[in-house]
């Protein structure tokens, strides 16, 4: 009888010869960059191969070569050098299964698990995908004003496209409140973000959940309760501390208590601007009473305090002596 060599792909897949029977995975392994990976495969039967030949390949080329209950490199991939091995104590029950230590990016490929039996060899394939896993998530807050507050969720670091999601206290989803998911693609892999609205009502903790095939990163964060609005907080802690927004620092009650004063001044600037221009145009060209007018205006100005008044002032008079001719000019000079 030939030799018989079954390739099975990615599926549930049996091959058998002879009564041996070799079974590996339902579907792609998936793996995580810097952690360890086992790719199944076992002897149907449970038939002991402490015995039999084992190799693992990609291709023609051995990643882990067993026989005579030892290992032999010689013939192994540099890459794989010191981070695979069998379950040999496991070998006598029909497991061939190979791990895969630190695992990275070049390992995504289609292995064989390869099995000399004392009748005929039989194998299987092994899909492996590699992927990397974003960041723990880090979450900041923004106060709006009357208890609500403005959650933002970024991890970053995913091969693929995760999922994100909000969750309250009670474990119940935010999705109807979250904003659209947002990636970048960055040199370091995908940035994914999202954001939520919450109120005093939905209690004080919150979590966000990133998830992709196999792989969970979450952070849970208590938000006190405030009322003012403008906050920010930082809550990698796990605990969101409030304080002013940077544009302000520290000072930010003083310039919340001059604004009202800014304001108040800028519009006596413009009234009494206002104003002389209103005189002017009704006086009667007297040349003493525009030199008082004049004085007058500036030493009102002056107890204001405002540079940006007197300057205003001092180019409303010098168009309005532009327009009025010979005889206001003579009062700049006088």
């Amino acid at each position: 009888m030939k030799d018989l060599h079954w390739s099975l792909f990615v599926l549930c897949i049996i091959s058998s010869t002879a009564g041996v029977e070799v079974v590996g995975p339902d579907g792609p392994v998936v793996g995580v960059v810097g952690e360890d990976l086992i790719l199944s495969c076992f002897l149907k039967s449970h038939t002991s191969a402490v015995d039999d030949e084992v190799t693992w390949l990609i291709g023609s080329k051995v990643v882990h070569h067993h026989k005579s209950r030892q290992d032999w490199t010689d013939q192994q991939l540099p890459a794989y050098r010191g981070r695979t091995s069998l379950f040999t104590e496991e070998l006598q029950r029909g497991n061939l299964s190979l791990k895969i230590r630190n695992i990275t990016l070049s390992d995504a490929n289609t292995y064989r698990c390869y099995i000399a039996t004392d009748t005929m060899p039989v194998e299987v394939t092994v899909s492996v995908k590699v992927e990397t896993v974003g960041s723990t998530p880090n979450i900041s807050a923004e106060s709006l004003g009357s208890g609500d507050v403005r959650l933002q969720c970024e991890s970053s670091g995913w091969s693929s496209e995760p999922q994100m999601e909000w969750l309250d206290s009670e474990g119940r989803t935010l999705r109807d409140r979250a904003e659209p998911t947002m990636f970048q693609r960055l040199a370091e892999g995908l940035r994914v973000q999202s954001s939520v609205t919450v109120e005093q009502s939905d209690g004080n903790r919150f979590l966000c959940r990133v998830t992709s095939p196999g792989q969970t990163r979450e952070m849970e964060v208590q938000v006190p309760r405030i009322t003012g609005w403008g906050y920010l907080a930082n809550c990698s802690t796990g605990l969101c501390h409030w304080s002013d927004l940077p544009m302000f620092g520290h000072n930010r009650h003083r310039y919340l208590i001059m604004a009202p004063l800014v304001v108040i001044i800028i519009g006596l600037c413009l009234l009494v601007v206002f104003m002389a221009q209103k005189m002017y145009k009704r006086s009667d060209g007297s040349k003493e009473m525009l030199k008082k007018m004049k004085e007058v205006l500036k030493e009102k100005l002056k107890s204001d305090m405002s540079q940006a008044c007197m300057e205003k002032f001092e180019k409303v008079w010098t168009e309005l002596t532009q327009e009025k001719g010979p005889l206001e000019n003579g009062l700049h000079q006088a």
